[in-house]
């Protein structure tokens, strides 16, 4: 039957894939392919585009997107240093019952900027 069946794994084809999506504006590619792009893994590191992917993707609702853009301005990756930042774009995530963003913002760096959020 067409349709099933295993094929090989194939790392290169999926990020070119990715990339072809992310550079069609697929929110959800864009979020995905960002982060090998901030961390240089599997493609070489191009902290403006993942950021760019990033600030696409997290304010639409993607919580990939919101976890690349919160751990961005945790540690100042591609981005300037903002805990305030961060602590906004992980509680997004954690309001969509996203076990990393809840996690994170556990840490007392995060709740302590959290708390001088009004949103």
């Amino acid at each position: 039957m067409p349709g099933r069946g295993r094929v090989e794994k194939n790392e290169r084809l999926a990020l070119g894939l990715l990339r072809s999506a992310a550079e069609l504006g697929e929110l959800s590619a864009q979020a995905i392919y960002g982060l090998p792009l901030v961390q240089g893994k599997q493609v070489p590191q191009d902290l403006a585009l993942g950021i760019r992917y990033a600030l696409a993707s997290a304010p639409a609702g993607d919580i990939n997107g919101q976890v690349l853009l919160a751990r961005s301005f945790y540690f100042g990756r591609g981005v300037p240093k903002d805990l305030v930042e961060s602590a906004r774009w992980f509680r997004k995530a954690a309001q969509q019952v996203c076990r990393p963003g809840a996690e994170d913002l556990q840490q007392p760096d995060l709740a302590e900027a959290a708390r001088s959020i009004k949103d």
